[in-house]
């Protein structure tokens, strides 16, 4: 059941008027959620996951994934490009960008397995273009 924090922050993106506002409302609630749920199964360092989750931006993503049922290429390639730029300006470090993909996985294939096989959320580790794409990047960032 979630937090009476979460479902503020779903009713707030429930009547965001800019996609962008509702999508922004609907990670912190993800993100709200998922800490919460990790705490509770006793994770380990479950504030630095979310927090790297959180400053790459990937929180959004997480929320439109679990919106749409599964990680699409489209928004994956939006998003590694709003991070490479990111990089270019130094406004996020090479270390919080792989953090947070690397949170951003583990995340996902927690709630995918959670979901079960026939569930609402797929997230294959296997012939996924889109996460193939997030890891690729994250493990070139190795400076």
């Amino acid at each position: 059941m979630p937090s009476q924090e979460t479902e503020a922050l779903l009713a707030q993106a429930q009547a965001a008027i800019e996609p962008e506002d509702a999508l922004r409302l609907a990670g912190e609630a993800v993100s709200t959620e998922l800490l919460h749920s990790m705490k509770a199964a006793g994770i380990s360092k479950s504030d630095k996951s979310v927090t790297a989750l959180k400053i790459a931006g990937l929180d959004t993503l997480l929320a439109l994934a679990l919106a749409e049922g599964r990680l699409k290429y489209t928004p994956v390639t939006e998003v590694l490009t709003r991070l490479r730029t990111s990089l270019q300006s130094r406004s996020l470090s090479a270390i919080q960008i792989k953090d947070g993909i690397l949170a951003f996985d583990a995340a996902a294939q927690r709630l995918a397995m959670v979901a079960g096989d026939k569930g609402s959320f797929a997230y294959s580790t296997k012939g996924n273009r889109a996460r193939d794409s997030l890891l690729t990047f994250a493990r070139s960032l190795h400076r």
